[in-house]
């Protein structure tokens, strides 16, 4: 069990096609992010993200700064699990 303020995983977004994603951390934080090209967000979970991607062309995600080759088309919305 990881202790406090040292999370299993790490999600790192980066962006480059203009999206909207939905994040939702371990089953209880939700955040909402439009990503332009060249933005990055880092999240933190203790054990798994569901994402549900506007662009699914225009991101890339890495989990432990390990690509996860999540891959899609312009425009096309995806639903994600990375745990």
């Amino acid at each position: 069990i990881p202790h406090q303020g040292d999370p299993a995983k790490e999600l790192t977004i980066l962006c480059h096609e203009r999206t909207w994603i939905r994040v939702l951390v371990d089953g209880k934080e939700r955040k909402e992010f439009i990503l332009n090209p060249g933005d990055a967000v880092v999240m933190r979970a203790g054990e798994h993200f569901v994402l549900l991607v506007g662009n699914a062309g225009g991101v890339r995600l890495l989990l432990n700064g390990s690509d996860t080759y999540f891959s899609g088309e312009s425009g096309e919305v995806k639903k994600v699990f990375l745990s």
